[in-house]
């Protein structure tokens, strides 16, 4: 099969800890005359994910590999594929880690009221963390770096893709507007020490 103009693909940027899964689900919308072949935008979806999470690679802990980026068509309901990472291989800091449960938290807005994403990112170092526990400076400042590349999103002469929400009961896609990074860690209960594959 092939992708076509307004085509909703959802997107799994794959890491692990240990033997543990670390998944962030992404929803992208792609527009444009030209599309892509499904080689080519799983090499360009994955070259953007490696360019955001670039920013926030050197702020991770060493324990955190990066794995694999995995793409499944929502419209027309097929597997595109899975690549590796083009660059990106580890974290960066080897200052140890927070619990697994506490992650950097980024909101992305929306037009429609009551949509809202939000992106539980890994594990950052020791390092990244103030005296009074919350995200330090350094921290912070690669998160806006982060979720600003999430919203730039990719644009060519032939196609482009935006990131955002995704309502599979009436199949309705909501562009991400803008985005906001929280001061202290959040707490994603999904993650528990010894899970996954």
């Amino acid at each position: 099969m092939a992708i076509i103009s307004g085509d909703v693909i959802r997107v799994t940027a794959k890491l692990s800890r240990g033997v543990d899964d670390i998944q962030n689900v992404y929803h992208v919308e792609l527009t444009g005359a030209t599309p892509p072949t499904d080689a080519a935008f799983m090499t360009q979806i994955a070259t953007t994910l490696d360019t955001a999470y670039a920013f926030i690679s050197a702020s991770m802990w060493t324990g955190i590999s990066y794995d694999s980026v995995e793409a499944y068509n929502m419209t027309q309901d097929y597997w595109i594929g899975e690549v590796a990472w083009p660059v990106q291989t580890t974290g960066g800091d080897p200052a140890g880690t927070l619990p697994a449960q506490c992650s950097p938290l980024c909101l992305f807005l929306t037009a429609v009221l009551g949509s809202l994403g939000r992106k539980f990112l890994p594990a950052f170092s020791l390092s990244r963390i103030d005296s009074d526990g919350s995200i330090s400076a350094t921290g912070l400042g690669v998160m806006l770096s982060f979720v600003n590349a999430i919203l730039a999103g990719y644009t060519s002469g032939s196609y482009s893709f935006s990131f955002g929400n995704y309502r599979a009961a009436t199949a309705d896609f909501i562009a991400y507007v803008s985005a906001t990074v929280r001061d202290l860690y959040a707490t994603q209960r999904r993650r528990y020490v010894g899970v996954g594959s």
